[in-house]
């Protein structure tokens, strides 16, 4: 089991215990990579996640709801909470069998896997984005995706600007005026994940089925988002999940989702200063791959 200094992980064992007193378990790992949530997982059968933030803490019991709601919609595996806590600061479900689709991954593929995957994808955001908005606003109270700018802005000159060279910094700012411009771009507006990454799609290479987990960032925002990332596969794996995808589309659509990387790319390397949840040599990497495409 992985070791984070400073966190009482007795501490989030003790609580499973105490709200579950029926769960018996012999092993445990605890997973601390995320960004919002600390992970327990139970004999690789059951995921606990721990909010430790006020924000994610205030969203999660939405999210268990919605969740089970889209569990009857969805034809992909999403998880379904079996296991909440009396006050709703801790929740847990069957963990969604099969590994997280690295790049590393996707490579070994062959082009009917990729094809099944994208496929799957594609139901799932159909389904996903064309959900009524504003029952997702008031039975989920689901959140508009606010403007990204001014907070991109504010972690570059902070993080990025004392770190990189001027010809780095330059193309930082170039991502900063693209994403400004999009976000008071007039484009649909749907519910979505949000943080659609290799992290969280889970391929089972047994069943061929796809998984797709941590909801705690659905927002009502534009779709072209949730594409964002899949350009860490291929442009051309994009292509394929957009051609098989029915919700809206514009022309501008795949355009919006390069960019949209762009700006994670810049978010990553802030916070590789920041957090240090991930790697600068890894931010920067899906920077350049990014600036790229």
């Amino acid at each position: 089991m992985s070791e984070q200094k400073g966190t009482d992980q007795k501490t989030l064992l003790g609580q499973i215990h105490k709200e579950f007193p029926e769960l018996k378990w012999e092993r445990y790992n605890y997973l601390n990579n995320g960004w919002d949530h600390e992970v327990i997982i139970l004999d690789d059968k059951l995921a606990f996640r721990f909010p430790n933030s006020p924000e994610y803490l205030r969203v999660l019991e939405d999210e268990i709801a919605l969740l089970h709601f889209l569990g009857a919609k969805v034809k992909i595996k999403i998880p379904q909470y079996k296991y909440v806590a009396s006050d709703h600061s801790f929740a847990g479900y069957q963990l969604i069998k099969g590994a997280e689709l690295t790049e590393s991954v996707f490579g070994t593929l062959s082009e009917q896997g990729r094809s099944n995957i994208a496929e799957q994808l594609a139901g799932f955001f159909t389904i996903l984005h064309t959900l009524d908005v504003n029952e997702m606003v008031e039975q989920y109270h689901v959140a508009h995706e606010r403007p990204l700018e001014e907070r991109l802005k504010s972690l570059s000159e902070e993080f990025l600007k004392p770190n990189l060279s001027v010809e780095e910094y330059r193309k930082v700012e170039g991502v900063i005026a693209e994403t400004e411009q999009i976000d008071y771009t007039k484009v649909p507006h749907v519910l979505t994940h949000s943080d659609i990454s290799p992290k969280h799609i889970i391929w089972n290479s047994e069943d061929k089925s796809v998984g797709v987990i941590d909801f705690s960032d659905r927002c009502i925002g534009d779709p072209a988002g949730d594409f964002t990332e899949l350009y860490l596969y291929s442009p051309e794996f994009v292509e394929q999940v957009y051609d098989l995808y029915r919700g809206p589309k514009d022309p501008e659509f795949l355009n919006r989702a390069k960019i949209h990387l762009r700006r994670v790319g810049v978010h990553m390397m802030a916070h590789s200063f920041k957090n240090q949840k991930i790697s600068f040599e890894e931010a920067k990497r899906i920077f350049d791959k990014a600036v790229a495409l």
